[in-house]
C-alpha cells in the first residue's frame, strides 16, 4: 500500500486513471439499475450502517459458529480506525487533487474497500471453514464489487481502491493470527462417507 502511495506520488497515476478521474464524477450515479447497486455499496459501507451490520453479524457468528469466530469479526472490523489514520496522514493524492468539487478530502486508501476485504473477508474464511460454499461466492462478489462501485460513484480512484483492499488483507491476515483458528471442533460441516450413510439407514426386520 505505501508503496502503491510512493509510486503515485513520483511516478503518477496508474494507467486509466486519468479517464476514470473524468469520466466518473463526484457522487453522480449512473442510470439504473447499475445506479442503485452502486448507492447500495455506499451505504453500506457508511460508519453507522456499517456498525449496525457488524453487531448484527457477531451476534449471529457467536451463536452459530462460536465465540472466537466472533472476536474475530470485530477485530477485523476494528482494522478500519487504522485505516482512517493512514488515510488522514496520507492525504490527497495528486490526481485526486485535481477534483476543485472535493477540496483536500483524503481519498487514499479507500475506506469502503478496507471493510470489504477485512469485514468481509472474515465472514468470507468462516464461510469456508464451515463449508458454505454458497455463502463464500456471496461474500467474494460483494467484496468484490465493492471496489467498482466506489470508482463509478466518482468518490475514488481506482489506485485508492487497490490499496484499500490492501490493506484490508493484510489487516485480516493479523487478525486471523492474533485469534487463532475460530471455528471450535466438529461444525465445520462434511459430506458423509458411504459408511457413514449407511450407519444411519434404520435397520430392516
Amino acid at each position: 500500500m505505501l508503496g502503491l502511495h510512493a509510486w503515485l506520488e513520483v511516478v503518477g497515476p496508474l494507467p486509466g486513471e486519468r479517464w476514470a478521474n473524468e469520466r466518473f464524477l463526484w457522487y453522480q450515479l449512473p442510470r439504473e439499475p447499475v445506479g442503485q447497486v452502486v448507492l447500495l455499496f455506499d451505504v453500506a459501507g457508511r460508519p453507522v450502517v456499517a456498525l449496525g451490520s457488524v453487531v448484527v453479524a457477531t451476534w449471529l457468528v457467536a451463536r452459530g459458529v462460536g465465540r472466537r469466530a466472533a472476536v474475530l469479526v470485530v477485530v477485523a472490523f476494528a482494522g478500519v480506525l487504522l485505516n482512517d489514520v493512514l488515510k488522514a496522514q496520507l492525504g490527497p493524492t495528486p490526481l485526486w487533487s485535481t477534483k476543485p468539487e472535493i477540496g483536500t478530502d483524503a481519498n487514499f486508501p479507500s475506506g469502503h474497500a478496507f471493510y470489504a476485504a477485512s469485514f468481509g473477508g472474515a465472514l468470507l474464511r468462516l464461510a469456508w471453514l464451515r463449508g458454505r460454499p454458497d455463502l463464500v461466492a456471496l461474500a467474494a462478489a460483494l467484496i468484490a464489487l465493492s471496489g467498482p462501485a466506489r470508482v463509478v460513484q466518482g468518490v475514488h480512484l481506482p489506485s485508492d481502491v487497490l490499496a484499500g483492499f490492501a490493506l484490508g488483507l493484510a489487516w485480516l491476515l493479523v487478525a486471523v493470527a492474533l485469534v487463532g483458528h475460530p471455528v471450535r471442533a466438529g461444525t465445520r460441516r462434511r459430506t458423509p462417507g458411504p459408511a457413514a450413510r449407511d450407519a444411519e439407514r434404520p435397520a430392516v426386520a
